[in-house]
């Protein structure tokens, strides 16, 4: 009996080992789900900061564009991302945005960046005359152009995901520009490039140099008495109120690129990836719909402000164009390459 019921005590013994063994298993198990369980929570409760910057001002169309995409992004995925946006060059001038993308120093960019290429087809009106509708087709995705463009990013660690249409920059002044004689009375604020600079300069006009944020203060104190630029970003800067001539030029093009960095794109998710892109797509097609009325809005403020709007003679055009053609191409030959010159307009004559 006595055998029996060591027996049975034994068998227990066993039993209760089996079952605390299982119960720390069972506990280790669930403790691992709650660790992982915990730190997806913690994920989400965190979601990715963009940096979005850009250089105009809070009342600009890029401004607009810029919160259209926070909100939309926000609005469907905000536990996910949260967008700040720094205007103005609130984070120093990123005019060309080469380092800030290839050390990771913010996620997106607004406006001017990397790319030669737009920078060549910015200048390519004072080459030769273009039509404009025609090269915003062709920087659409999937056209040759385009495809060049974004080949061309992977280089500088960036991803372009949207663009607005290529507009005109037009001049400034408190001198009546009629002929490119008259270029010689003013004194125009230009962009920190030396191509800027001499490009004034061979029309016989006096430069200086500053930020855009500056050029108010500088035509208000009369440091200078012209500049150039788009009528959008004209109106938004409020330069009108103190020029009193705008002269429709057509020298130059600008538009707003929308770029992202290519490692942050990279860490997403494809799911990430696809969230961004469609509300990168959304603000560009709202931004694209009101180009022509902040253009439009644009011209209308200058005209109540006082400003005479004129257009300089095409024969004038023409010898603009002829002074300064050898001065551009010479500069974006030296500048972007002479192959990566003519592999663009190779492109755009035979799209």
């Amino acid at each position: 009996m006595k055998r029996r019921n060591m027996m049975i005590m034994i068998v227990l013994l066993f039993l209760a080992l089996f079952i605390l063994e299982g119960c720390h298993k069972k506990t280790d198990a669930f403790s691992v789900f709650e660790e992982e369980n915990h730190e997806n929570m913690k994920n989400q409760s965190e979601p990715k900061v963009i940096l979005l910057t850009h250089s105009e001002l809070e009342n600009s169309l890029t401004h607009e564009i810029a919160l259209r995409f926070k909100n939309t992004l926000e609005k469907e995925h905000g536990d996910e991302f949260k967008v700040e946006i720094y205007p103005n060059n609130t984070l120093g001038s990123l005019s060309d945005g080469v380092e800030y993308f290839s050390n990771g120093a913010v996620e997106m960019r607004l406006g001017s960046g990397p790319s030669k290429i737009i920078g060549i087809l910015k200048w390519l009106p004072s080459l030769f005359e273009i039509d404009t509708g025609e090269l915003n087709e062709s920087l659409k995705t999937g056209h040759q152009l385009r495809n060049l463009v974004d080949e061309e990013c992977e280089n500088y660690n960036c991803k372009i995901i949207g663009m607005t249409p290529l507009i005109y920059r037009m001049v400034t002044s408190n001198e009546k520009i009629n002929s490119i004689e008259d270029f010689s009375k003013i004194n125009i604020r230009v962009m920190s490039n030396g191509i800027n600079k001499k490009y004034w300069e061979a029309l016989g006009a006096q430069t200086e140099s500053f930020n855009i944020e500056q050029v108010y203060v500088a035509l208000q104190q009369n440091i200078v008495d012209a500049q150039e630029n788009t009528v959008p970003s004209i109106a938004s800067n409020r330069l009108f109120e103190v020029q009193k001539y705008l002269t429709i030029t057509k020298h130059m093009l600008n538009n707003d690129v929308l770029y992202i960095n290519q490692d942050f794109y990279n860490s997403l998710s494809f799911k990430q990836q696809i969230s961004i892109e469609k509300a990168a797509e959304e603000a560009i097609d709202y931004g694209t719909s009101k180009v022509t009325t902040y253009l439009l809005d644009g011209y209308k403020k200058l005209e109540s402000a006082g400003v005479e709007v004129n257009s300089l003679p095409e024969e004038e055009m023409i010898k603009m164009k002829d002074t300064v053609k050898p001065i551009v191409a010479e500069y974006l030959k030296n500048t972007y390459s002479e192959e990566l010159f003519e592999k663009v307009l190779f492109t755009i004559e035979n799209k």
